[in-house]
């Protein structure tokens, strides 16, 4: 008499079911696993495979199998077909094995991976994908992002836009297959303020670039969006062949409404931002801020929301219709230079009342010249496709003395700005002591009282007045060293200025103002003793630098010798 009480010892799997597991699956067929299992008495006599699914109690059975015992059932390996399509519900599966030996003891086996199903399409949120074509012949689509719902993988992995290309002449009625455009999920961008106004949603926005024909608006657009998924394929006229789970949103095309377009245009902050520069204080603590209120609610909206009217009909229903490219760029970078003018006159510094000043009334100019641009767009806005042209011509017309006033209130802007912040930079050395006039004989006087990187003095010889007698301008940290090494008779005259002590770099700034001013031997000005050029005009920081060294000269009463006569033709501003 044989006894067997003891339960199967191991079961394993293995084959296709640990490739499939790996990631989020949507397969429904059946697939054969290998299955493993051993008893040290009696044998194996039947393995069954089951699923239970993460949170829930029930238990699907998957597949039977009865091992041959050819050659003994301790140890044995056999198929079970296991059908995907029992798993009806999406999400994570733990597989269990349960071996039964031939006295009829059982035991059960959690192995191998989870099994993770998901076979429902995103969830569409918000409204409908809408798109536009624009000039360059892109095509911009915006849309709020579906959500794949839990449990599942919780993510999309891919956008494609399904278009038709634009019927040619050669061929106008000719059957055209749909195109697909593969748009990563990383390359979606948040739609700008503009864009998602109108959609109540956090929206995203794609661009691509259809096939050379274009795009065929009176065909359907639609965006498929597929989820992370894999084992079936999406239908070949849906998703092109890609892996995953699609869910398909029909795109319309995206034209402004009259009320839509006086909403982007803002002309109630235009004309409320007219009557507070017109009623503007002449004094900068009240100005500042009513500015400030000017670049956020003017800059934000109806400056760059006019031009897109301007300058791309598609947004007023004209897509059909090109406009010169000149135009939109000359329209942009009036109404970006506008902008950027309003903001720098903002943020001017409190003291600099007289720029502030300027900046008021080239900013009335600036909104008196858009003004007609503005009256022209909404009179001929009735029959846009019509008159598309005239609305363009208007615009123009109306921007290029903007454009042009933009340029020199911006460069008026800038020069003010370097100036500035040259006068800063000199101010912040003037609190070090100042080096008093010191000749050759009494150089020993300077030695030892600064560190040897911010010891650097200033010197001319022989020193003015008058200034044509000067004939060599130079630099040193050991006045006395570099007195010694000089001819006598450039020795006898030489002078330091009456300058704070100079690192290096400082006193080159200084010493190229002066060879600037005067000009070195090789170039054909008066400092004969001189070569070179301390800083060379070449060099990018050139101006820069030549403008902090004007800046200190004029800061310590040298300020006849702050202009520039001799640059190699090298235009910098000037300290004015």
């Amino acid at each position: 008499m044989r006894r067997d009480i003891t339960k199967p010892s191991s079961g394993s799997i293995g084959g296709q079911l640990n490739t499939v597991s790996r990631k989020w699956t949507n397969r429904r067929d059946t697939i054969p696993v290998t299955v493993r299992a051993s008893d040290s008495h009696s044998g194996v006599a039947r393995v069954a495979l089951s699923a239970q699914r993460v949170g829930s109690g029930r238990t699907i059975d998957l597949g039977t199998a009865t091992p041959p015992c050819d050659r003994g059932c301790k140890t044995t390996s056999s198929t079970v077909p296991v059908d995907l399509s029992r798993l009806d519900r999406d999400g994570r599966y733990r597989l269990r094995l349960q071996v039964t030996d031939r006295a009829g003891n059982q035991r059960s086996f959690t192995v191998g991976p989870q099994l993770k199903i998901d076979r429902g399409a995103p969830r569409p949120i918000g409204p409908a994908p809408t798109y536009t074509v624009r000039n360059d012949g892109s095509v911009r689509v915006l849309f709020t992002p579906s959500r794949d719902p839990q449990p599942g993988s919780g993510r999309i992995r891919l956008y494609m836009v399904r278009y038709y290309p634009a019927p040619t002449t050669d061929a106008p009625l000719a059957p055209a297959t749909a195109r697909f455009a593969r748009i990563r999920v990383a390359s979606a961008r948040a739609a700008t303020t503009k864009e998602s106004r109108f959609r109540k949603s956090r929206s995203r926005a794609i661009t691509f670039h259809p096939a050379k024909d274009g795009i065929d608006t009176d065909r359907p657009v639609a965006l498929v969006e597929l989820d992370d998924t894999s084992g079936v394929f999406a239908p070949p006229e849906q998703a092109d062949g890609e892996q995953g789970v699609p869910g398909e949103r029909r795109a319309t095309p995206r034209f402004l409404t009259e009320q839509e377009l006086w909403k982007l245009q803002g002309l109630d902050k235009v004309e409320n931002a007219g009557k507070l520069l017109a009623n503007a204080p002449k004094t900068a603590p009240v100005l500042r801020p009513v500015l400030r209120g000017l670049v956020k609610g003017v800059g934000r909206s109806a400056i760059l929301a006019l031009v897109g009217s301007l300058v791309f009909p598609e947004s007023t229903g004209c897509d059909a219709r090109p406009t010169p490219g000149m135009f939109n760029s000359q329209a942009r970078t009036a109404f970006d230079a506008a902008r950027a003018a309003i903001s720098r006159a903002a943020s001017a510094p409190a003291g600099r009342n007289t720029t502030i000043r300027r900046s008021v009334a080239r900013a009335r100019k600036l909104f008196r010249a858009l003004q007609p641009a503005i009256d022209t767009q909404i009179r001929l806005y009735g029959d846009p496709c019509d008159r598309a042209g005239k609305v363009g011509q208007a615009g123009k017309d109306a921007i290029s003395p903007a454009l042009q006033a933009s340029y020199r209130h911006l460069n008026d802007l800038s020069v003010q700005k370097q100036r500035a912040d040259a006068r800063k930079w000199a101010k912040a050395r003037s609190r070090r002591q100042t080096v008093p006039e010191t000749h050759c004989r009494d150089a020993r006087k300077l030695e030892g009282r600064w560190s040897k990187s911010s010891g650097y003095v200033v010197y001319w010889s022989p020193a003015p007045p008058p200034d044509a007698s000067v004939r060599y301008v130079g630099i040193s940290r050991s006045l006395r060293s570099r007195c010694s090494k000089h001819p006598e008779y450039r020795r006898f005259g030489l002078t330091t200025l009456k300058l704070p002590h100079l690192t290096s770099e400082e006193a080159h700034n200084v010493e190229e103002a002066l060879i600037a001013h005067w000009g070195h031997g090789r170039e054909g000005g008066q400092l004969l003793g001189n070569k070179i050029h301390s800083i060379r005009p070449e060099r990018p920081e050139y101006c820069t630098r030549l403008l902090r060294g004007q800046s200190l000269l004029v800061l310590f009463g040298y300020g006849r010798y702050a202009s520039a006569h001799f640059t190699r033709t090298k235009r910098c501003i000037g300290v004015g």
